[in-house]
């Protein structure tokens, strides 16, 4: 999973741009699961990717368990 890292990081990122609120939901929790899996890995080669995609999502006030999640 480590060396496909990148290409399942980069997947999971678009999808915190879909139009449906489910689709960006399941794209968060894929990166809570990333985290608590390969947590310093993620950490350390991703963080400038994905907190700026996780601080987006909090301001997702149309869909309250997006911005929640």
């Amino acid at each position: 999973m480590i060396k496909n890292l990148e290409l399942v990081v980069a997947m999971v990122l678009n999808s915190f741009q879909d139009p449906h609120p489910r689709v960006r939901w399941a794209a968060i929790n894929v990166i809570g699961q990333l985290s608590t899996d390969l947590g310093p890995d993620l950490q350390v080669q991703y963080h400038q990717r994905v907190l700026p995609a996780l601080a987006v999502a909090m301001d997702d006030f149309q869909n309250p368990r997006v911005q929640v999640h």
